[in-house]
């Protein structure tokens, strides 16, 4: 009788592992998130050649955000950018312009919060 009580509890804790299993696949199997970046150069614009570079740093655009180097990416040429390397949690971006070699100062900064079933931008909630 007692081996009985035994092999029942093995196996209840057997099929919670397994759902705990299940429930991490589950969520490892989720969409990929993504953020979008769209910028325009100041009035009067920068010159033919111009490229640009983004700076990311995790957590929220309050305080002084540590922005990692080298940038997230460098040398674009267009105006946007998506990030397909996020995940859930906020993010904060800055945009630089480069001509002949030299950096210009960073731009305004942009935040980003990714929820599960929601994202937040500048305060903005999408879902």
């Amino acid at each position: 009788m007692l081996e009985r009580e035994v092999n029942k509890g093995m196996r209840m804790r057997m099929r919670i592992i397994i759902l705990a299993l299940i429930l991490s696949v589950f969520v490892l199997a989720q969409t990929a998130h993504s953020v979008t970046l769209t910028w325009a150069d100041p009035v009067g614009g920068y010159p033919t050649g111009t490229t640009y570079n983004i700076y990311r740093a995790v957590g929220l655009c309050s305080g002084i955000p540590n922005f990692v180097k080298p940038a997230l990416v460098s040398g674009l040429i267009a105006k946007t950018y998506i990030d397909t390397t996020v995940n859930i949690g906020s993010y904060c971006y800055v945009v630089t312009a480069s001509v002949n070699g030299v950096e210009s100062a960073a731009s305004l900064s942009a935040g980003a919060t990714i929820q599960i079933g929601t994202v937040t931008i500048n305060g903005i909630a999408v879902q």
